[in-house]
């Protein structure tokens, strides 16, 4: 009692800080003692096939053999994933392909550190990210649930040149600059308690909807063409927009990944994705068709409090930053679908 006593003297600030302090040390211990019991149980499941950053919120995706992944997601040098978002007019409304499919044809490039955008009949737009520090332009964006995000404008040539494309006016770019404060992960993913109770919400992310890391299997989508019964309407991976896909599993065996190890790094199953019309965008036609919603809505609405959203790939948050690469085998602890706590 008496070193106890001496906390409680000082008004109670002193033992405050203690069981702050100590409350910090069992909690890191717990985490560090389930993380091992965890990597004890890890399997080798399949193989990385396609790796895949997304550097403009719902504008094309770069392929690429290696990313290097943080807590907020993957980058490739100093451009992350969704690093980019548009917005239109004075509500400052963040627009992607639901609302525009036509952004699916702009296409982001990185070559030696430099960021363009191109698209069919426009000239190149080179966007220079030090500039747009140095202006120090701070706006922000809506995004779902009126949730209000920072980012920097990257300027009137960049607003000009995506309206001329898109054909209004008032739309921006902006960035999400290492400066300013990102949301966490339980902004978006409130609603999702039964099963995210197990990772840290707390977690920053850039412009994603739900998660940082988006996993997918080719299996899977091999399956669901399958089922679609006109061939005409069948999909590709690029419907789905993963930066993850592997191969040599069977269809939905992500479902059951309750963690992930790639490389140096490592991942959690936040939930499974939920799809919207976002998915029946054609990648290359940027046309709208009625699949593979029509067709997952038969036999993938797994989650109840998804309502009419059927379920399609796996969210995940970085639990342990690291490089993963193309042909990387990837381990996973399988576990309880995360889908049957809800």
């Amino acid at each position: 009692m008496g070193i106890l006593s001496r906390f409680f003297d000082d008004g109670g600030a002193d033992a405050v800080g203690y069981f702050l302090l100590l409350s910090s040390v069992v909690r890191a211990t717990f985490w560090w003692t389930e993380g091992r019991r965890l990597r004890s149980q890890r399997r080798p499941v399949g193989r990385i096939s396609r790796l895949t950053l997304f550097p403009v919120k719902s504008m094309a995706g770069i392929d690429v053999a290696r990313l290097d992944c943080a807590t907020p997601g993957a980058h490739v040098g100093p451009f992350g994933d969704r690093d980019f978002m548009v917005t239109l007019g004075d509500d400052h409304k963040f627009v992607t392909a639901r609302h525009e499919p036509r952004l699916y044809m702009i296409r982001p490039k990185i070559k030696d550190e430099k960021f363009s955008l191109e698209a069919e009949n426009m000239e190149t737009l080179l966007i220079n990210l030090k500039d747009i520090e140095a202006s120090n332009i701070v706006t922000y964006g809506i995004v779902h649930d009126n949730i209000k995000v920072l980012g920097l404008d990257c300027g009137a040539k960049a607003g000009e040149w995506l309206s001329r494309f898109l054909k209004q006016a008032g739309y921006r770019l902006l960035y999400l600059s290492p400066s300013l404060e990102k949301r966490a992960i339980r902004n978006g993913t409130v609603n999702y308690a039964p099963w995210t109770s197990r990772v840290d919400l707390d977690n920053k992310m850039a412009y994603q909807d739900f998660s940082t890391y988006h996993i997918l299997s080719e299996s899977s989508v091999d399956d669901l063409n399958k089922h679609i019964n006109d061939s005409s309407k069948s999909v590709s991976v690029d419907n789905f927009r993963p930066n993850i896909v592997v191969s040599g599993v069977s269809a939905y065996d992500e479902d059951n990944w309750t963690k992930v190890y790639i490389g140096d790094a490592e991942f959690s199953n936040v939930k499974l994705c939920s799809r919207c019309v976002m998915t029946t965008v054609n990648p290359k036609t940027c046309k709208l068709t009625d699949e593979p919603l029509k067709t997952l809505r038969k036999y993938r609405k797994l989650v109840p409090s998804f309502g009419d959203s059927p379920c399609f790939g796996v969210n995940l948050i970085l639990d342990k930053p690291g490089t993963i690469k193309v042909g990387d085998t990837v381990h996973a602890v399988i576990g309880q679908p995360p889908k049957l706590a809800a």
